[in-house]
């Protein structure tokens, strides 16, 4: 007797029924969505994206675009192409979610996206469109730390005038404080061996008190800035560690040379000559000399051939310019000039804006500079 069967066929791939659903999945070539850095690419219909990225700088562009695609298998070539339409360099990913490297320019860059299917039998080719704009500077208040030192290193500095302020939040409770520019100038001295570094290019400095804080803890003979226990660790530590993110990426490495101690009551103390200055190399942030405020070499500073008077205080060369304010009231503030004619003393600048000096025991005002390049 003759009998019939219903007989079913599943067509497995890679262990999974491959239905009407799956064939589709298969075949799918569709983008879900596309990504250049922390920037969402849009598109008007499905095929074409395009974004403009406003950058700092050439340095701050994105170097990846991250393809999603519906089906997680589907291959992914991401090519750049030149103003002749021509491929210029390609890239592919087999992943959802896939970093790929990307090669962007200042000006628009042109790519073409293809997205083949999981089993190579559909293809789909997309356009996108990203256009590169740098930053232009606008004023030293209101542009981002990024943009201030693009414009520096390019020489485009036209927005920013010495005297400049801006207003900063620092960590560590140290609160809100406004800074300026004090110095945009590199003199032909800068180039010299053994000269601060502290006075030459874009210098920024606190126009106010961030704290109070002895020198030292004691007004002993044998201190110089990078000797005290106190201030040195406390500027170059807890102030530049307070200073926004942005901030602390664009400061430049600074020489710093510092005055020496008494050398008559201190010869070789510390094992060191102590009739030559203090040189710090790659300080990010540091106290003011009395040369780089008062244009003039003081009593017992020894390092002020080594530096200059920074531009803010050679223009307005009166004791106004420097009076700070530590809480709405003024207050005197170190400079890193130690005394070397007379122990234990350090050089300050008094709440009525004249030059001092004291035991670096006492407590008074830290308002220190930096470089931006």
């Amino acid at each position: 007797e003759d009998k019939s069967y219903a007989l079913t066929v599943n067509v497995y791939s890679e262990g999974n029924d491959i239905g009407e659903e799956g064939k589709a999945a298969r075949e799918n070539t569709d983008i879900t969505s596309m990504s250049i850095g922390n920037t969402q690419v849009p598109t008007t219909d499905g095929e074409n994206y395009s974004t403009t990225l406003e950058v700092a700088s050439i340095d701050a562009v994105p170097t990846s675009i991250e393809v999603d695609t519906v089906n997680p298998n589907a291959i992914v070539t991401v090519e750049k192409l030149t103003t002749m339409g021509e491929i210029e360099k390609t890239n592919g990913i087999i992943r959802l979610s896939t970093q790929v490297p990307l090669d962007l320019e200042e000006g628009t860059n042109n790519f073409r996206i293809t997205v083949t299917s999981q089993d190579k039998t559909k293809i789909k080719i997309y356009n996108l469109t990203v256009t590169v704009e740098i930053k232009q500077p606008e004023s030293f208040a209101t542009d981002d730390w990024a943009t201030i030192a693009n414009a520096v290193k390019t020489g485009n500095t036209s927005a920013y005038h010495v005297g400049d302020t801006k207003t900063i939040t620092l960590g560590n409770g140290l609160g809100t404080h406004t800074v300026r520019i004090a110095n945009m100038s590199t003199p032909a001295a800068c180039i010299n061996t053994g000269y601060s570094q502290t006075a030459c290019g874009f210098i920024v400095e606190f126009a106010d008190i961030i704290s109070e804080k002895q020198m030292h803890t004691s007004g002993a003979s044998n201190i110089a800035y990078p000797t005290t226990n106190v201030m040195f660790s406390y500027v170059t530590d807890t102030v530049y560690n307070a200073l926004p993110a942005s901030l602390r990426a664009v400061i430049k490495d600074t020489t710093v040379v510092s005055s020496h101690y008494n050398s008559d009551v201190c010869a070789n103390c510390d094992g060191r000559d102590n009739n030559s200055n203090f040189v710090t190399q790659n300080q990010k942030i540091y106290l003011l000399s009395i040369q780089e405020i008062f244009g003039n070499n003081g009593e017992g500073n020894t390092a002020a051939s080594t530096t200059h008077q920074l531009e803010y205080y050679s223009t307005n060369n009166n004791a106004s310019s420097r009076i700070k304010n530590y809480n709405s009231r003024t207050n005197a503030w170190w400079t890193r000039s130690t005394r070397s004619d007379y122990n234990g003393y350090f050089h300050y600048v008094s709440a009525e804006g004249k030059l001092t000096s004291l035991r670096a025991d006492y407590t008074f005002g830290v308002s220190p500079a930096f470089r931006i390049g």
